[in-house]
């Protein structure tokens, strides 16, 4: 039984792999430069505290490497954290995450919104702020795959906004992990990001 649900799960994740890869295709940013990301997130939630770690979030080429760390609480629907965030050697911040995580359509649409802001702690720390839209609709006989898209929005002090956007998937290793792979295009200007994020709830 269970080497069978393993067996449909990752026909399920090659099967929307390869359809996410043919529909991206038709974005505007096909054939751009493409920055790959690699990040795992530590998750301890009790009631409606949330503690989330992120030691490895690893950027190339660029060779950069960050960490996060947040505490928060939710209320309903909505989530506030208080947010530390480094970069580098000298990059540090102190910032805010709030964000809207709701059902919709008989549960079977998960919509999210957030808005992060980062203040600089010294001069290599420019201020600076995301908004990320997502959409997902969950499937498979437990709900628990999401397929959808998910945007982000970054304006950073004296440079261009950037906007990525693209397909997502978000399905389940094992009982308390999570992986997601997201594609997504630059719309204000040049680039890609291939982004996979492993998720460890405690």
């Amino acid at each position: 039984m269970v080497k069978n649900k393993a067996s449909w799960r990752g026909k399920i994740f090659w099967a929307l792999f390869l359809l996410e890869l043919i529909s991206f295709g038709s974005f505007p940013g096909w054939g751009k430069t493409i920055t790959q990301k690699i990040a795992g997130e530590i998750i301890f939630q009790r009631k409606g505290f949330i503690f989330r770690f992120r030691p490895v979030d690893y950027t190339w080429p660029s060779s950069l490497w960050k960490y996060d760390l947040l505490i928060g609480h939710r209320f309903g629907r909505f989530v506030g954290y208080g947010y530390f965030k480094a970069e580098g050697i000298h990059r540090r911040w102190l910032g805010l995450r709030l964000g809207l995580n709701t059902k919709i359509m008989a549960n079977r649409v998960r919509a999210i919104a957030q808005i992060r802001l980062f203040y600089g702690l010294n001069s290599s720390s420019p201020h600076h702020y995301y908004l990320i839209p997502a959409l997902f609709y969950l499937c498979g006989p437990q709900k628990d795959i999401e397929v959808g898209f998910l945007g982000y929005e970054k304006q950073l002090q004296g440079h261009l906004a950037t906007f990525i956007f693209g397909p997502a998937v978000i399905l389940p290793l094992l009982p308390h992990i999570k992986s997601r792979f997201y594609w997504g295009s630059n719309l204000f200007g040049e680039g890609q990001l291939i982004y996979i994020k492993f998720y460890f709830y405690l």
